[in-house]
């Protein structure tokens, strides 16, 4: 599995640091086992270990031990980042704590710098499950890709997944066969959560009347991936021909040729290059009354965190950024003097 694990990693890679992802469990020890064996065979520069320590769970002080017990053994360097979760409206613990654990990825990396996670085939198909019951278009079910851009750190960094095509119960087989030794979180067994219910209540199902269904659903979020490509390589083509000089301005007239499918692709890549949310499906049928408005109207579309407006026959779009509430008291200014102010 070695080998089948080294064709995972790109070769340019293999002399840049790595960073794993390590949560103790069985996937990211065997996978840690993996790498220490590849670089003592030469075929990596660089490795090293980061284990989040969420707080979550009254053995979360024994995990974070557990891993610089298990980094030490193998003499790998290990940096254990405490978190707090942040429990924002509308989002679940389980979100709230990946984007935790990616900030403090974020800390730890520099930029060109390699992130390595254990997520596995079984993990692929769950996410696709998780994307088509949230109702998600072909990004979202394109699921998890093998590598990707990871803009966390200045100057930006790569998250590769090298399980990505193995099985769980090859994993487990591969650790048992290595007489591994891992922790077990109790919280993956309780089926309040949205992906653990995916794991052990549908899936199995599935798997009675459909056998290779994990492997069938990790294979349409391939082909979603493949035609997610596709979309962005036509978004990029309308794109050029619709804006100018200003990148955060689109041709209204040039949108309105369009058809409407692809227009709302295009508006979607775009606002994915801004580094803006693309809109909810509920609010795409507003735009057509952004169009329509009249000519000396200013009309906008708002929804979290991006504000579109139509102005002098162009569409723009900006960062919708909340007015911070500051409780500062009133002072004395000496137009001769600069005045520091908060935020």
């Amino acid at each position: 599995w070695l080998a089948d694990l080294l064709a995972t990693i790109p070769a340019h890679f293999r002399q840049r640091p790595l960073w794993l992802g390590l949560s103790g469990g069985l996937d990211s020890t065997l996978l840690l086992h993996g790498l220490v064996a590849l670089r003592q065979a030469g075929h990596l520069a660089e490795l090293r270990v980061v284990h989040v320590h969420h707080g979550l769970h009254v053995d979360a002080e024994a995990w974070a031990e557990h891993a610089q017990q298990l980094a030490a053994r193998l003499q790998v360097p290990i940096w254990v980042e405490r978190v707090s979760i942040n429990h924002k409206a509308g989002q679940g613990v389980e979100a709230a704590a990946r984007e935790a654990r990616y900030a403090a990825f974020a800390q730890v990396m520099a930029a060109g710098e390699v992130l390595l996670t254990a997520h596995h085939l079984d993990d692929q198909a769950e996410t696709f499950m998780l994307q088509l019951m949230r109702g998600a278009g072909v990004r979202g079910l394109s699921a998890m890709p093998m590598l990707q851009a990871l803009a966390l750190t200045e100057g930006g960094a790569w998250h590769l997944r090298p399980l990505l095509t193995m099985p769980r119960r090859r994993l487990h087989a591969l650790a048992m066969q290595m007489d591994l030794v891992w922790v077990d979180d109790p919280s993956n067994a309780d089926t309040r959560y949205a992906r653990n219910f995916v794991r052990h209540e549908v899936v199995p199902r599935l798997q009675q009347h459909w056998p290779q269904a994990t492997q069938t659903l990790a294979r349409c979020a391939e082909r979603m991936a493949s035609t997610e490509g596709l979309l962005l390589d036509l978004a990029r083509l309308d794109l050029e021909n619709l804006r100018g000089d200003e990148p955060h301005r689109l041709s209204v007239d040039g949108l309105r040729r369009l058809s409407v499918a692809r227009m709302e692709n295009a508006l979607r890549a775009w606002l994915l290059e801004l580094g803006l949310a693309a809109p909810p499906a509920s609010r795409l049928p507003e735009l057509q009354r952004v169009f329509d408005a009249r000519e000396d109207a200013v009309p906008e579309l708002a929804w979290p965190g991006v504000i579109l407006r139509r102005w002098h026959g162009g569409l723009y779009a900006q960062s919708d950024v909340p007015e911070p509430a500051l409780a500062w008291p009133g002072c004395a200014w000496s137009l001769h003097h600069p005045l520091e102010v908060p935020e």
